[in-house]
């Protein structure tokens, strides 16, 4: 079997996953702006995934791209775009994973428990996005597979 590794940007604003609502009766649901948002990245994924998903454990790398703070000068908005100004306000970088890993698990792969690796960065960029590559972690030749969304 040969390795293969996914590589594809959500054209999506990143939105943390936030705290479950529960109900009197039992049982959570997701926050509206969550649901929405993990329902987008289903719908674009519905038509743009592989034949057969990805096996054996995984490596998931995400870098969430965010606004630049309107209040920043020339300079720190630079810097930022430079990456040399990294985005330390919230919501936390575990946040956003845990709405794209929620999103893609049962899409791109079975299960997130494939997921053995996990590296996540936030930075700051003029075009709002989710850039996402996840990797078979097999010894074998390894074959690259584009997406479109």
């Amino acid at each position: 079997m040969s390795k293969r590794t996914l590589e594809f940007d959500i054209p999506l604003e990143p939105v943390a996953q936030g705290r479950p609502i529960f109900s009197k009766f039992g049982g959570a649901r997701d926050p509206e702006k969550s649901k929405k948002y993990k329902d987008q990245i289903k719908q674009m994924l519905r038509f743009n995934k592989p034949d057969k998903p990805l096996e054996g454990p995984l490596l998931v790398d995400l870098t969430f791209y965010r606004e630049i703070p309107s209040t920043f000068s020339k300079k720190k908005r630079a810097a930022a775009l430079a990456g040399r100004l990294l985005p330390t306000q919230r919501p936390d970088v575990d946040n956003y994973a845990k709405a794209i890993l929620d999103s893609i698990s049962g899409n791109l792969y079975q299960d997130d428990s494939q997921v053995t690796e996990l590296r996540c960065r936030k930075r700051y960029s003029e075009y709002l996005h989710t850039h996402v590559i996840i990797r078979e972690l097999q010894d074998s030749k390894p074959e690259q597979i584009a997406l479109e969304i």
